[in-house]
């Protein structure tokens, strides 16, 4: 895992479509407490797509703090006998999600919106895992990052 600091460095990442780009807001994204374990918390972030065979596949971006891991998590699916706004909601941030692949690398933008603050890193994607809940995990030094950020 890289982490950039460098204006020039960070906009090549960003605006040239050479990596996909995942974000986790540690202000914003939903933050779960399991349950009867206080310590263990983990964030949801951003939508993520991947093909297998010739559909593609949808998950998120989500971190642990108990595993300080940032993984990719398979989604469910669930049909319903109505369709309504949070179903469209869903479907927009599905079509807008980056398209990741399997042992490659991924610009992961870690901020706090309220804070702002934040950090942009390059790093790997790991094999995927198609079934199990947790797709694959994002390779590098998450919890002293988002320790830190949570700090600041």
């Amino acid at each position: 895992m890289k982490i950039f600091t460098d204006r020039r460095k960070i906009a090549k990442l960003l605006n040239f479509n050479q990596y996909p780009v995942l974000s986790l807001d540690l202000a914003k994204d939903k933050r779960y407490i399991l349950e009867g374990d206080e310590d263990t918390r983990y964030y949801v972030g951003h939508k993520v797509k991947w093909k297998k065979s010739d559909y593609f596949w949808h998950g998120d971006l989500c971190y642990f703090t108990d595993t300080k891991q940032l993984q990719i998590s398979n989604d469910n699916a669930c049909i319903t006998a109505s369709f309504g706004y949070h179903d469209i909601m869903e479907d927009l941030a599905i079509a807008n999600a980056p398209i990741i692949h399997e042992n490659s690398e991924v610009v992961v933008v870690i901020h706090d919106s309220k804070k702002r603050l934040a950090c942009v890193c390059l790093a790997s994607v790991g094999k995927f895992e198609h079934f199990y809940s947790t797709l694959t995990t994002i390779g590098g030094d998450w919890g002293s990052i988002i320790e830190s950020l949570e700090r600041a």
